[in-house]
């Protein structure tokens, strides 16, 4: 009996060792669903630009622009700050040179601007018709007759030393050549002068922005734009960026601010009277900016005849295609030749 019982002992041992009570099966862990990886945002400006048609951080549409006059002559250069105006208007004065009117309409993206210089009365229509905020170094006698008598928002650097400085490094080119200004000292003294820094509730910039009307026009890989014996301005298309790359002086237009060659989105020739100012000993001219007038707008490599008016002193250019319809920018700068006549202006 008891050795049965060692048996049944033994047999019930080996059972449990060879998994009589069968082992679990292990189970496979399910596959983690991996996480999708959130999508980059993307940044959108809602604001833009009323000069460039051009998306901005902040909403600078009621802001007044600045309208910068600046110096061209050789021994002036380089200019400084061109290269990120907005909009760069250039228009031939007493004996052959030119001066530009840059116009900025954010002062707190500007950096150094100049030479600055002094303005005649054309300059003033551009900039009064802009509703913008003129900064000059003086003015010829009839210009400064026109700040007294109409109502334009200035700063004459003859006088000023809150926004405008002396750069001593442009001392040895002439003391006239040497005056600045900058978007820091804009923005910080600007309200001193009692200014209105806005514009009226019922101003609208009118230009247009969207596929340009040029691209029905005619190739326009370069322009040649002469002023007088003393400047010709070139303008030469770029494929690869869309944008024209301009020359002065037989040299790139260089902004000294950033050693940048300026380039524009849209180029535009405007043909506009010019006479000589009768008696007048320093053989000054008038440009007669208020009445209406033909042009060349170019944009993309191609260009298109447009016409151009301005109903006043104060009123904006309005800009269409010969048929009429409203003339439209591409998105960005532009710069604006005004010279007399088409036979100043070579397109290939």
């Amino acid at each position: 009996m008891k050795k049965i019982a060692i048996i049944v002992l033994i047999f019930i041992m080996l059972f449990s060792a060879c998994g009589g009570k069968p082992s679990p099966t292990p189970t496979e862990e399910p596959t983690p669903t991996p996480e999708p990886s959130p999508s980059p945002s993307v940044s959108v400006n809602p604001y833009i630009n009323p000069l460039t048609g051009l998306p901005t951080e902040k909403d600078i549409s009621r802001n007044r622009p600045y309208a910068i006059m600046v110096n061209d002559l050789k021994e002036a250069l380089p200019q400084c700050g061109v290269g990120s105006a907005d909009i760069i208007y250039e228009v031939v004065a007493e004996g052959g040179i030119t001066r530009m009117v840059a116009v900025f309409q954010d002062a707190e993206r500007v950096g150094n601007v100049g030479s600055v210089r002094s303005t005649r009365t054309y300059y003033l229509d551009i900039a009064q018709g802009l509703d913008a905020i003129l900064l000059h170094a003086g003015a010829s006698t009839y210009a400064y007759d026109a700040l007294n008598t109409r109502d334009i928002a200035h700063v004459d650097g003859i006088y000023d030393t809150t926004i405008f400085y002396r750069d001593p490094n442009r001392m040895s080119s002439g003391y006239e050549h040497s005056l600045f200004t900058s978007g820091e000292l804009i923005t910080e003294n600007i309200g001193k002068f009692g200014l209105r820094l806005t514009h009226e509730e019922d101003y609208a910039c009118n230009m247009v922005f969207g596929s340009p009307s040029s691209l029905s026009g005619t190739g326009a890989e370069s322009i040649s734009v002469k002023y007088s014996y003393y400047k010709m301005g070139e303008f030469s298309y770029n494929d690869e960026d869309g944008l024209y790359y301009i020359c002065q002086f037989d040299e790139p237009y260089v902004d000294g601010d950033t050693d940048k060659q300026v380039a524009v989105k849209n180029v535009l020739v405007l043909f506009a009277n010019h006479t000589s100012i009768p008696n007048d000993e320093l053989k000054r001219i008038e440009v007669d900016l208020v009445g209406t007038g033909s042009g060349i707008y170019a944009a993309e490599g191609r260009s298109i005849e447009i016409n151009w008016s301005k109903s006043s002193y104060d009123s904006q250019f309005e800009y269409t295609l010969k048929d009429g319809s409203p003339l439209t920018f591409a998105p960005g700068t532009s710069y604006i030749n005004i010279v007399e006549s088409g036979d100043n202006v070579t397109i290939n």
